[in-house]
């Protein structure tokens, strides 16, 4: 809300209106729909390839913690 913008855009399946990568900075936007955003398309041949997509891209973000195995 500080930027006065969406950095990162919301991520959407191509050719479906189904948001891949983008839940919380959406409901933001729901929330302020006077913030600029953008949205990319990407293509994936079906949902398992939409799920392989969203777990190499969250393993990449700081959100996720590192796990431990004893």
């Amino acid at each position: 809300l500080a930027d006065g913008l969406v950095r990162e855009p919301l991520v959407l399946w191509k050719g479906t209106n189904i948001l891949v990568d983008g839940h919380n900075r959406w409901d933001i936007i729901q929330k302020h729909p006077e913030i600029p955003y953008s949205t990319i398309e990407r293509e994936f041949d079906n949902e398992w390839d939409v799920i392989a997509w969203i777990c190499r891209n969250q393993l990449g973000r700081r959100n996720i913690s590192k796990v431990v195995y004893d």
